[in-house]
């Protein structure tokens, strides 16, 4: 408006100066034609400017890169070397993690400290979930003494966009390789790109509206950065988006994963995830959860995105393995809402990171400790045993901690799930939650359930033993119907009702049905030893 008074007073006196009958307001500014022409052309170029400054904080820089939306590093700090990255060949191959998942090999990068160690695959394409190389494919946690504690189990995981848009990294390179002390560094980067192997919108059934059309190309450089500090089980990942074109980019963000080898997905609030079809996730409904946990045989991956509000929903769905992960979303369906699904707005020559931690650990209630402490937020120590009834510690217990919603001190369906802890060999277990009230209760899959147990955290340390009843076992013998002395291999079928339906929340066992209580595969027909060393 100022523009715009400015201007039409000078034209009216550049005017008036033309016509022998103008005249001139006492409030008119004297400017000459030439003043006019600069001024207009000052105004109209900072009208050009106004909807780009509307939009956002920030006036596009034209002279901005990819670069300068990188996150900021730590100093190194000059001390003993303790966390290290760099490529692996041929003299390092033991840098490589074995395992069921493992999809590491020569010519890509590791990193790895005290507590755990990683791969990211080099910038090659792929076949598979995630096509393009770049990404996190392997991760273990480490045990005291310096091996690994467990077999790869982590698939891969890749930011994603506007429902199947990725980073197509071309290269990766080693930041810092930890040698002046502090954090080690990798970096991935590329340019966006449409992952073909999931086609949301091919599956026919999921509206998708045309800004979300991810083989719709842009124009945007990306990049993935790794920082692993010292003495951390924790990954800080990094995902950077910048617009090199002119047209503002909006959408959902999250993530996408392969699960990985032999997994069970567990999200806080909602227990653990059938690996089921895209029907089941349909009808699965609101999912919304702060974190998601890959639970394998003694080891569970933590997927952390790290909002500024702990409490950001995130909408979830696994489909045959599949992970997407959905952020500020109350269910992955929202994500498909033009209304609400608009995670980011990225205007031309801008960009910006956002940071998700990639935890290695035992089980949920260590994945929960790391979220709450690397988000500031007080935890409280909680342990105990499981024993049975007649003595003697339980392995392979589970205790899961839940909220007595209704207040009944007894786990039922109106209770919502927190976590889990696995027992050590010896039954005693440990825990770290934030303070409040809980319930508590253990289980053997399949065998052995307590009553639940209710407890009150507090600073100081709280404790909870739970007790299972032994499980009844029974020795057997198949036989020839004409030969009593033949025995003959076959298979068991114990029929009835289940005296323990499981409880999906915290064993994630979907295979027991109500009319069967076991089956057993009795290959050499006997439980009873026949004198043949069998």
């Amino acid at each position: 408006l100022v523009c715009f008074h400015l201007i039409s007073r000078g034209t009216r006196r550049s005017l008036g100066e033309k016509g022998a009958k103008s005249r001139l307001s006492p409030l008119s500014p004297m400017y000459s034609p030439r003043m006019t022409r600069s001024l207009s052309c000052l105004c109209i170029a900072l009208a050009a400017l106004l909807p780009l400054s509307c939009d956002g904080d920030d006036i596009s820089d034209h002279n901005a890169t990819l670069d300068d939306f990188f996150p900021e590093l730590p100093l190194p700090t000059g001390e003993a070397q303790t966390s290290f990255a760099g490529a692996i060949g041929t003299a390092n191959a033991d840098e490589l993690i074995p395992g069921p998942a493992s999809s590491g090999v020569l010519g890509d990068y590791f990193m790895r400290n005290s507590k755990a160690r990683f791969v990211v695959q080099a910038a090659v394409p792929l076949v598979g979930v995630v096509p393009s190389g770049g990404n996190l494919v392997d991760a273990v946690p480490l045990a005291a003494d310096g091996s690994d504690a467990s077999p790869d189990h982590f698939g891969e995981t890749s930011f994603t966009y506007q429902m199947g848009r990725d980073c197509t990294h071309q290269s990766v390179e080693v930041v810092r390789d930890g040698s002046e002390g502090g954090v080690s560094v990798l970096r991935a980067r590329g340019v966006t790109g449409y992952n073909e192997f999931v086609n949301i919108r091919g599956f026919g059934i999921l509206p998708i509206q045309n800004s979300l059309v991810p083989d719709l190309p842009d124009s945007a450089e990306c990049a993935t950065t790794y920082v692993l500090e010292p003495d951390s089980a924790t990954l800080k990942t990094y995902f950077t988006i910048f617009n090199t074109g002119t047209d503002p980019i909006t959408g959902p963000m999250g993530l996408l994963s392969d699960t990985g080898g032999e997994v069970a997905v567990f999200q806080p609030r909602t227990g653990f995830t059938r690996l089921g079809e895209i029907a089941d996730a349909i009808d699965g409904g609101d999912s919304p959860t702060p974190y998601m946990v890959w639970q394998g045989p003694d080891v569970a991956y933590g997927i952390m995105p790290k909002h500024e509000d702990i409490n950001t929903p995130i909408g979830s769905v696994v489909l045959l393995g599949v992970s997407v992960f959905m952020f500020n979303v109350e269910s992955f369906l929202d994500a498909l809402r033009p209304e609400v699904n608009k995670f980011f707005a990225i205007n031309s020559r801008q960009g910006f990171s956002f940071e998700v931690d990639i935890f290695a650990g035992r089980d949920a209630a260590e994945v929960e400790k790391e979220f709450l402490t690397l988000r500031d937020v007080e935890t409280a120590p909680l342990s105990g045993m499981v024993s049975w009834n007649d003595g003697g510690g339980v392995a392979g217990a589970r205790v899961g901690i839940f909220e007595d919603t209704n207040g009944s001190g007894d786990v039922d369906d109106d209770d919502i799930v927190v976590s889990y802890v696995n027992c050590q060999a010896d039954g005693s277990y440990e825990a770290a939650i934030a303070p409040g009230d809980y319930l508590l209760r253990a289980e053997v899959v399949g065998k052995a359930r307590s009553s639940a147990v209710s407890l009150s955290t507090a600073n100081a340390e709280s404790s909870a033993n739970l007790s299972l009843d032994r499980p009844v076992s029974y020795d057997f013998r198949i036989v020839d119907d004409g030969n009593a002395d033949a025995i003959i291999p076959a298979r068991i079928t114990v029929i009835g009702s289940h005296p323990l339906p499981t409880y999906s929340s915290t064993l994630g066992d979907f295979d027991i049905y109500y009319v069967f209580v076991t089956t057993v595969i009795a290959k050499r027909g006997t439980t009873t030893d026949i004198g043949n060393g069998a």
